[in-house]
């Protein structure tokens, strides 16, 4: 009897540091993001890159009024790094959005129809605060470089920043003439 209640105690000494570990992130299982074109201007006069994203969304469910995207905010605690929004839009048509505590929310401009798929595009502008390292290579040379690793490309994408919803991607970079901009993928 002391032996399997020493064996149970270990036991959740042991696990219970795994539920503080668990994912918090807010998964929305009633959208599924079917693909983001990203079209990207970069420059060599400042560190600021500015941004236009169309992503399709199929809305699972009927009667949503909003969705969230992934968007890090242009904040002083990050020394005016991160990114501001300029306008969301379908089809030219702007849609009321708010972009606050690092989340891109969207309003539609009805509620949604179960299976509906609807293309948004989105204008933003910023300096990353990660996930796109702007800076000197070890030998001088100026590039940009990303490393999204599964969280870090809403310092500089409106995504959904989660493995759990997998899209097809499409970059389009605007870069000066010098540069080589090359990229994994088909």
């Amino acid at each position: 009897m002391n032996k399997s209640i020493k064996y149970f105690f270990n036991i959740i000494l042991y696990t219970l540091p795994l539920f503080a570990w668990a994912d918090q992130y807010p998964i929305n299982k009633n959208i599924d993001i079917k693909h983001y074109v990203f079209q990207l201007r970069l420059s060599d006069s400042n560190d600021e890159i500015i941004g236009t994203t169309q992503v399709t969304v199929n809305f699972k469910q009927a009667g949503m009024q909003n969705f969230r995207l992934d968007l890090i905010n242009k904040t002083t605690e990050k020394k005016d790094k991160g990114m501001v929004v300029d306008g969301v839009s379908i089809l030219n048509a702007a849609v009321n959005y708010t972009h606050e505590n690092d989340a891109l929310i969207i309003s539609l401009p009805k509620n949604s129809v179960a299976n509906e798929t609807i293309t948004f595009t989105i204008k933003y502008h910023g300096i990353p605060f990660d996930g796109l390292r702007i800076g000197a290579t070890k030998f001088g040379d100026r590039s940009f470089f990303n490393e999204n690793w599964p969280n870090r490309g809403r310092h500089w994408l409106p995504i959904v920043d989660h493995p759990n919803d997998k899209a097809t991607s499409e970059f389009i970079v605007t870069a000066p003439a010098h540069y080589k901009v090359v990229s994994n993928g088909l």
